[in-house]
């Protein structure tokens, strides 16, 4: 393996948060929602779902925008199917890597982050495995997810094929450097090491 390659599958602590990518966007017109497959709901939030060579799913509401109405997004989460995992891992199902993940500024804090987590795990019935590189945010997610009765978090080491433990439950404090070192580190000590939650059902 070379060093780039190396790299790619640090479980690595990285400093603040996702800014995300201009794939994001925080509204989308009706004639290309259309093109976006309705699947449920989270509360009052509609969700879709999008797939090309990349998974997408938004959480959000219509309302009328500069005089037009448009899908406004709340939230919207990126995920790549990764068969290597899988064909290590088969017990998990498909196994897809969470590539990218951001919630509006007017919506953080509500919880609707670990709501499309935990949909996409309980109704679309995915395993879903941390990135190579989680932000805080994400590292507060997915110790938040750890705790819910509907959820199993396990830690793999996908180097080795093992599965490192069953059913953790992950701690992370209000700061940044506040994170749980069985998982993350800021260096690379924590080589192949990576989360992954699936239904409990």
């Amino acid at each position: 393996m070379n060093f780039k390659q190396y790299l790619n599958e640090m479980s690595i602590a990285a400093h603040g948060d996702w800014r995300g990518t201009d794939s994001f966007f925080s509204t989308i017109s009706l004639p290309i929602i259309k093109k976006w497959k309705k699947i449920g709901s989270i509360g009052n939030f509609e969700v879709r779902k999008f797939e090309s060579t990349k998974t997408s799913y938004v959480a959000g509401f219509f309302s009328e925008i500069d005089g037009k109405n448009r899908f406004r997004v709340v939230i919207r989460m990126e995920l790549e199917r990764d068969t290597e995992t899988e064909s290590i891992f088969s017990q998990y199902g498909q196994i897809h890597v969470v590539t990218g993940v951001i919630t509006d500024l007017d919506y953080r804090g509500q919880g609707i982050g670990k709501a499309l987590y935990s949909y996409i795990v309980n109704k679309e019935k995915l395993s879903l495995l941390g990135d190579s590189t989680q932000y805080f945010g994400a590292r507060k997610l997915w110790a938040a997810i750890s705790k819910d009765s509907t959820i199993v978090v396990d830690i793999l080491d996908i180097a080795s094929g093992q599965v490192l433990e069953k059913n953790v439950i992950l701690n992370h404090g209000d700061l940044d450097s506040q994170f749980d070192p069985k998982l993350w580190s800021r260096d690379f000590d924590k080589v192949f090491i990576r989360p992954i939650m699936k239904s409990i059902k």
